[in-house]
């Protein structure tokens, strides 16, 4: 496959068609590669290939960390800049600390992505109890609203259906006396 290919050149104005290279592509679909070739490769390539064929799954992506605890606790800023570029996981940078290049083994800054998954986790359990929260009083809210409007529905049947009408009138201005009705009612 080569950049031709993979550009629809008839949308191109004709005067930037001749800019475009004829140069070959090799693509790698890095979820069709097999677990077994990426054992064999020894370098951060093989983690980094290894995190990405796990992002279509949170419990899977987390997994991966934990199993390869060692790498990812001490994981380069290249191969997290590679992460971060390929994937959608939100807030990495945010929780990442990177230690200072000249205190690492790798030469470079390193960061400990564990502990920065921990805290997307625990940020992730606030955002989704906070919604809970709000979704359940709105929720009561709702429920609370119905179960008024039918109650003083039953009210109103029964106090038409005994021919109260006064009462009845008398209720919608005086919320004591409407209580009182309940009361009597046993609604």
């Amino acid at each position: 496959m080569s950049i031709r290919d993979m550009v629809d050149m008839d949308r191109l104005p004709k005067k930037l068609q001749h800019l475009v290279g004829d140069y070959r592509v090799h693509l790698i679909h890095m979820r069709s590669i097999p677990e077994s070739e990426l054992q064999k490769m020894d370098s951060d390539l093989k983690y980094v290939l290894g995190f990405m064929k796990c992002t279509r799954s949170r419990r899977k992506y987390v997994e991966y960390i934990h199993q390869n605890r060692e790498y990812f606790c001490r994981i380069p800023k290249s191969a997290v800049d590679v992460i971060d570029v390929c994937t959608n996981i939100k807030d990495i940078r945010k929780h990442l600390q990177f230690a200072d290049a000249r205190n690492t083994r790798s030469g470079e800054e390193e960061a400990d992505m564990c502990v920065a998954l921990d805290a997307i986790i625990r940020d992730a359990e606030k955002r989704g109890k906070r919604q809970g929260t709000k979704d359940g009083i709105q929720q009561g809210i709702r429920q609370g609203a119905e179960q008024g409007i039918t109650r003083v529905n039953k009210l109103v049947k029964r106090l038409l259906a005994d021919g109260r009408q006064d009462d009845l009138l008398r209720a919608v201005s005086d919320e004591l006396f409407q209580k009182r009705l309940f009361r009597e009612y046993r609604i």
